[in-house]
């Protein structure tokens, strides 16, 4: 499955990621997924470090959705990542290799627009060749209640559709197959498609946010940095996880969400029906200040595990803190699980019970 061009541009581009728009994401086929549905997974990372879950009502014709918005964007215009009531799901990774430009901003206000009016990845396909110009740059996911799943890479001059095989996957960082040999993300691609193929049975949500995006392994240099120090620092540049990093999303079909906001490494999976509209998990949603709590927590234990105050101390990972993090949010991550099991189709008790086990989350994380 791996191209054997991407190795050797790899060889040539092994670029340090430094955008803060280094997004790692995967679509996987109905086949390859254990739910039996296809799935989108994104991982954002952005210079805007907090992140919230919102419900947006049908209005006017347009379609109701749930989506992930910067927490400061209170006009709600640009979404990251997001599932309507028709079951269509879209998220993106920037491409930089498509035109030039920044069009982060664009990229998230048509997304939004695609959440409301589309019902089909057809319908997403034909919008985008509709319009002109694109004004994008983005290698886009998505998904519908048809069981079609798939990228387009789109531009104001490229529009490129690859689809998922049905028991396969496709991964993307920030580089198009259709561009130039250019772009950057390259050593993620490598990893994450290395970590796709050891992949033993069929993908879970948490396959991919603990498998992919809390892996501290390099490709290029060919170990785990979690296991190489256990006990000390690394540089933290080039893996998925990054102090950049500020949510990871699974749209497991187009009705269930599983959503981690904030800091990858500091947060764990919630389940959300997009079906059960205004009714969230509050510990994913703007709280007083705007922000998620959720969010500000992962925000917390991402300076307690990059806490080295001299010289260039944020990009430095402490793995003797980072190691029990983990542990504790793979511990939580399987109650939130759990809790889903028993309580699916009750949202309102589903949600109770989320919120309660995130404030013992947050007990436990202030005694480290």
């Amino acid at each position: 499955m791996k191209n054997a061009l991407l190795t050797v541009l790899t060889a040539i581009f092994v670029l340090a990621s430094t955008e803060a728009g280094a997004c790692t994401t995967a679509v996987i086929g109905a086949g390859a997924s254990e739910s039996g549905r296809p799935m989108l997974w994104k991982q954002r990372d952005t210079d805007n470090p907090f992140n919230v879950l919102v419900h947006i009502p049908a209005a006017e014709g347009r379609y109701a959705y749930t989506a992930v918005f910067n927490a400061d964007d209170t006009g709600r215009n640009a979404v990251y990542a997001g599932s309507n009531e028709k079951g269509f799901a879209i998220m993106n990774n920037m491409s930089y290799n498509l035109a030039k430009g920044d069009y982060d901003a664009r990229n998230g206000s048509l997304m939004r627009r695609a959440l409301e009016s589309c019902a089909t990845v057809a319908e997403f396909e034909a919008m985008l060749r509709a319009e002109d110009p694109r004004t994008c740059e983005a290698n886009f996911g998505v998904l519908d209640a048809t069981g079609a799943a798939c990228y387009i890479e789109a531009s104001d001059s490229v529009l490129v559709r690859y689809d998922v095989p049905e028991d396969g996957w496709l991964v993307r960082t920030n580089f198009s197959l259709a561009g130039s040999p250019k772009g950057s993300g390259y050593a993620r691609y490598e990893t994450a498609v290395g970590l796709m193929e050891r992949h033993k049975g069929k993908f879970s949500p948490e396959d991919l946010v603990d498998g992919l995006g809390r892996s501290y392994r390099n490709a290029v240099l060919g170990y785990d940095a979690s296991r190489k120090f256990a006990c000390g620092y690394t540089y933290d540049e080039d893996f998925i996880p990054r102090p950049s990093t500020t949510s990871s999303v699974v749209m497991d079909g187009g009705d269930l969400m599983w959503v981690a906001i904030g800091y990858t490494p500091g947060a764990y999976l919630m389940p959300v029906r997009v079906s059960a509209g205004a009714a969230l998990p509050a510990c994913l949603t703007p709280g007083e200040d705007g922000n998620a709590p959720a969010n500000v927590l992962a925000d917390e234990i991402k300076k307690k595990t990059h806490h080295l105050g001299r010289d260039a101390g944020k990009k430095y990972v402490d793995f003797r803190v980072m190691k029990p993090v983990l542990r504790i949010v793979r511990r939580y991550e399987k109650a939130a699980a759990g809790i889903y099991a028993r309580c699916g189709s009750d949202v309102e008790e589903m949600n109770r019970q989320l919120d309660a086990l995130f404030g013992r989350f947050r007990d436990e994380i202030d005694s480290i």
